[in-house]
């Protein structure tokens, strides 16, 4: 009878020891260092990095396009490029446009100047 008790304890033992080796097992799989969470994250981060290279690739080229076409004297570019920093042709003139100030936050209030807040007061 007591090798009969015995075998239980030990097979009951060995049977909670593989379950609590298969538990840490499966944890580590899945949240160690190496595990699945961890391997999703890296593959998420691939794509993005592929995504912003293919964009910095086309960036590239474009400018590599806007180099060549720079190169070969291409009047369009050219005053495209010129007219970006403003410059004008002989006898043009450029006009600018600056929208006024925002005044506050549109509660209500108003700012005038009045000749006291000119500072030409002495």
């Amino acid at each position: 009878m007591t090798d009969l008790i015995r075998d239980r304890r030990v097979y009951w033992g060995a049977t909670a020891a593989a379950l609590a080796l298969a538990a840490a097992l499966g944890y580590h799989a899945v949240y160690g260092q190496h595990g699945y969470r961890a391997y999703r994250s890296e593959q998420r981060r691939y794509l993005e990095l592929q995504q912003k290279t293919l964009d910095l690739k086309r960036q590239n080229q474009a400018l590599q396009e806007e180099i060549d076409a720079l190169n070969r004297h291409d009047p369009a570019v050219i005053e495209d490029k010129a007219r970006g920093q403003q410059y004008a042709r002989p006898g043009e003139k450029i006009y600018t446009y600056t929208p006024p100030a925002s005044h506050g936050n549109g509660a209500g209030t108003s700012e005038t100047s009045t000749p006291s807040d000119s500072g030409s007061q002495r």
